[in-house]
């Protein structure tokens, strides 16, 4: 017992010292092998629109939290007058009211599945 602490506690001090070494090709596939897995095709059409808008969301939140924190950096950099940096914060509802109406027509025409990811990349 008192061998076995003893040589776990070197091998903790030696991935201390120079980290813990790096799985061998049999333990990635082994790990590869256990973990689920996920083909986006396999859903049905609902799904997939359900998880691209869901995706979207995420992607255009971050963004406006993104813009949200840089403006002052910016504001300070370009000389804004915090009026000016509100209209560039305030730039998300433009794009989100100019694209409402051309967007939902082009989802009718289209369909929502070929519409969404053009919109996502745009």
């Amino acid at each position: 017992m008192r061998a076995r602490l003893d040589e776990d506690r070197a091998e903790a001090e030696a991935n201390r010292v120079t980290g813990p070494s790096p799985p061998s090709s049999s333990e990635e596939d082994d790990l590869r092998a256990s973990l689920p897995s996920f083909d986006f095709s396999e859903l049905s059409g609902r799904y997939q629109v359900i998880l691209g808008i869901a995706i979207a969301f995420v992607i255009c939140n971050m963004d406006r939290v993104n813009i949200s924190v840089a403006v002052i950096p910016m504001a300070e950099d370009y000389g804004w007058t915090p009026t000016q940096a509100g209209l560039i914060q305030s730039a998300f509802f433009y794009g989100y009211l100019l694209a409402q109406l051309p967007g939902g027509w082009l989802a009718n025409k289209f369909g929502g599945e070929k519409v969404l990811p053009f919109g996502v990349f745009l």
